[in-house]
């Protein structure tokens, strides 16, 4: 399995043309970061770049599989944010049992208004009973 942050680096690397680069900005050695792009590759069966003394140029195989590995990772990123978003959001439903009309008329009701504005998400049901 692919790792999102093997993809990113690979998207650095194609993006500046420069492990190097990608290697400071990361704080890790460029040794680190050309395991990373050759695991990568092992994984792919595919060469991404092109490597010369002065030049890292993606192959055509590469080019394509910036483009997709850049959709990939909006779509994680997008997903962790999701998946935050859901984790810090209350919601479900909450059922209140009560013995007397008394107390919803003069506690829950005045409450109720500024509960579900906060918690939009979460449904809340009432159940009066005279006698429990």
């Amino acid at each position: 399995m692919i790792n999102p942050k093997d993809l990113a680096i690979f998207c650095k690397v194609a993006e500046t043309g420069n492990m190097s680069r990608v290697a400071e900005s990361e704080a890790k050695t460029v040794m680190a970061i050309s395991k990373q792009i050759a695991k990568l590759e092992t994984q792919l069966g595919q060469a991404l770049f092109i490597r010369s003394r002065r030049q890292l140029l993606l192959t055509e195989f590469g080019k394509a599989f910036k483009h997709k590995s850049e959709a990939l990772l909006e779509q994680h990123q997008a997903l962790m944010q999701w998946s935050h978003t859901k984790a810090t959001v209350v919601s479900g439903e909450l059922r209140v049992l009560c013995q007397s009309n008394e107390v919803v008329t003069e506690t829950l009701v005045p409450w109720m208004a500024e509960f579900t504005a906060q918690y939009p998400e979460l449904t809340l049901s009432l159940d009066v009973k005279e006698s429990l």
